[in-house]
């Protein structure tokens, strides 16, 4: 049974994490006269994390007044994205061209100014120094490799090369860990199921499909109604998905007509609720989206073969296993459990699992992260790696 109870890097797909997708070709870093500085595209990545996590609010000594207004600038921030989503919409439905990604870039770049005002010289340093701390573990040491950190660093062709191959070496033991973690955890599973319900699982689980082929997220998306409701339908949109359930080119069309017919439809009633009271907005919409996404459905299921449907659950069954809610593990869902038959004993001893598991797996992986990132900067020379500490400061707990 392949159930995965964490990541190698980072657990779940943060919002932070998505937030650096739109950022991916950028280099995150700037050197100047020898400091570290974060690009000002990745503001809100700062921000996040100065408001989810109390050891980097400890490690800054932030004060409450400073986070009442970090907290009203994420307030100010979401508020400004929601309306330029807004307007893209209504762009997208006046049949203008929407450059979604750009606007997003320069919306994240106004966050940088309220950070500097907010934080002190020193605090903000700080900061940028633990992000960047974490956005290398996060993205497998990959940030080493930016144009500006080389440059940093003084690094030669070959030593950057030489650099690289070190990281990959590393992230290599790195996954054949994770794998070895994953295997005692399914082994632990194993036995706490029955044979026929480990036989259930797996006939939903499927093969296990690599979700990073597809790039599609069932959460981080700005078409949530549209995967909430018809995630087949949504992952469909992925052409590695396309390939993975065997949908043949005349059935895409098809396809393609609902797709295109449930986003117009959710373009419409996005508008259609202006005109509507505040208090019946949510109720009508819940009961339009519910009939739009049954119809949609229903058509569905007349485009596709068993088998392709088959395949489509077991990968929706997979990337919500994977996503925001990580910890409300597969096994642990009330429709899974139900499916399985699960005894009120067996559902006890798999919380109890996944949570001690989720523990042992953690600090095991931090260790093992600890040394790996150790080896790789210590493949440059003393020259080198007085710098990098100098540039990422003391290393963030």
């Amino acid at each position: 049974m392949m159930v995965r109870i964490c990541s190698v890097f980072c657990g779940s797909f943060s919002f932070a994490g998505w937030l650096m997708l739109w950022g991916s070709a950028l280099s995150p870093t700037q050197v100047n006269g020898g400091e570290y500085l974060l690009d000002p595209v990745f503001g809100p990545t700062a921000l996040h994390f100065v408001l989810v996590d109390p050891a980097i609010r400890e490690e800054l000594a932030v004060t409450d007044v400073q986070i009442a207004q970090l907290e009203q600038t994420l307030v100010q921030y979401r508020n400004a994205n929601f309306a330029a989503m807004k307007r893209s919409i209504d762009q997208r439905a006046d049949g203008e061209v929407v450059d979604r990604k750009s606007a997003i870039l320069a919306l994240n770049r106004t966050i940088h100014p309220a950070l500097t005002q907010t934080l002190s010289e020193q605090q903000f340093q700080r900061l940028q120094q633990v992000c960047f701390q974490k956005l290398i573990r996060m993205h497998e040491m990959r940030p080493l490799l930016y144009a500006d950190f080389i440059a940093a660093l003084e690094l030669s062709n070959d030593e950057m090369i030489a650099l690289d191959r070190a990281r990959r070496v590393e992230i290599n033991k790195l996954s054949e860990h994770m794998s070895q973690l994953n295997t005692m955890h399914n082994n632990r599973i194993d036995q706490i199921l029955t044979a026929e319900q480990q036989s259930r699982f797996k006939e939903l689980y499927g093969d296990p499909y690599d979700l990073t082929m597809s790039g599609v997220s069932l959460s981080n998306t700005v078409d949530k109604e549209f995967a909430l409701r018809c995630p087949r339908l949504y992952l469909l949109c992925s052409e590695a998905i396309r390939r993975e359930v065997e949908l043949i080119d005349e059935q895409y069309p098809e396809i393609k007509k609902l797709q295109d017919r449930f986003s117009t439809r959710e373009r419409e009633l996005k508008r259609e609720r202006r005109d509507l009271q505040p208090e019946a907005r949510s109720e009508y919409l819940a009961k339009a989206f519910e009939e739009l996404a049954q119809s949609c459905m229903k058509e569905e299921g007349s485009i596709l073969l068993p088998h392709q449907i088959r395949r489509l659950n077991q990968i929706v069954f997979q990337v919500q296993s994977s996503e925001k809610d990580r910890a409300l593990t597969p096994l642990t869902r009330e429709t899974v459990a139900s499916a399985l038959n699960l005894t009120d004993d067996q559902r006890n001893r798999l919380n109890t699992e996944y949570t001690e598991g989720a523990e042992r797996v953690a600090d095991e992986l931090n260790g093992s992260w600890k040394q790996a990132l150790r080896t790789v900067i210590e493949s440059l020379t003393p020259d080198q790696q007085a710098r990098y500490h100098h540039l990422v400061g003391k290393p963030f707990e």
